[in-house]
């Protein structure tokens, strides 16, 4: 008697979860728990796979993101991992990547990419959006083998390439045509390491660290080359002071950045 209700317990909850995940995404959509202040123009498809689109976060000045889409791998189960492809298409831009949740609460990504407009910076650091200026170009990049766990930095191995760097404060200046910044991220924290690609500046040398506490370090080695132009080299005195006696400017700055509360020790 007890395998029986046992068997036809299983079964209610089988076909219970086959409903779920058959039904229309529509239909359940308003059931489901979503973070306070998001906004969702719509949804089609289902749970394990649907879109969603003209969706608005509730941070402060977030981009509008036009679709959502995901595809639930239910053959990753059996390694004990809620995992899924997903991929996102904002105005000029997308991302995407390979995703999954394990039993742990640990984020794991295979790969994530990522091709975005430069002035989303501003919206993805919003404490910090009075000193950073306005940004022209496009933010392209990847992270391979990215794990995340709540109160820790991610680890990964990536890189972040600036195309056609601009910036639009004040008078707008065209860098010329790449930076680039190697990133790693382990038990000791970020690292990066900056590279410039025929621009009007160099920054090859240049280095970021963040500990898991918060404590960064930013080294900012610029060269100034022969495409430097007058007003530029002004803008560098500005904010560097004299260079040194082979033309290098050098900054090393240090302090606490505002980590988001989920990442904070």
């Amino acid at each position: 008697m007890k395998k029986i209700l046992l068997f036809l317990l299983i079964g209610l909850l089988s076909y219970g979860l086959s409903l779920v995940m058959l039904a229309p995404l529509s239909v359940i959509w308003p059931y489901l728990p979503k973070p306070e202040g998001l906004q969702v123009g719509g949804v089609k498809g289902l749970l394990w796979q649907g879109e969603a689109y003209n969706i608005q976060l509730p941070a402060p000045n977030s981009p509008m993101i036009r679709q959502f889409s995901w595809d639930f791998q239910p053959r990753l189960l059996l390694q004990g991992q809620l995992a899924f492809q997903w991929q996102i298409q904002t105005l000029g831009g997308n991302a995407q990547g390979n995703c999954g949740f394990n039993w742990r609460t640990q984020v794991q990504c295979q790969t994530l990419e990522w091709d975005l407009p430069a002035n989303v910076v501003k919206s993805l650091a919003p404490d910090y959006a009075v000193i950073i200026p306005n940004l022209a170009g496009q933010l392209r990049g990847n992270a391979f083998d990215f794990t995340w766990s709540p109160q820790n930095l991610p680890q990964f191995t990536g890189q972040i390439r600036w195309d056609n760097p601009e910036t639009l404060t004040g008078v707008p200046m065209n860098l010329g045509k790449a930076f680039k910044m190697a990133l790693t991220g382990d038990e000791t924290g970020i690292k990066g390491f900056a590279t410039s690609e025929q621009t009007s500046i160099d920054i090859t040398g240049s280095q970021l660290n963040l500990t898991p506490n918060g404590h960064y370090q930013v080294e900012t080695v610029i060269h100034a080359t022969p495409e430097t132009n007058p007003r530029l080299r002004q803008n560098l005195d500005m904010l560097f002071g004299m260079p040194q006696a082979d033309g290098t400017y050098r900054q090393v700055l240090e302090g606490e950045v505002i980590l988001p509360t989920f990442l904070r020790k």
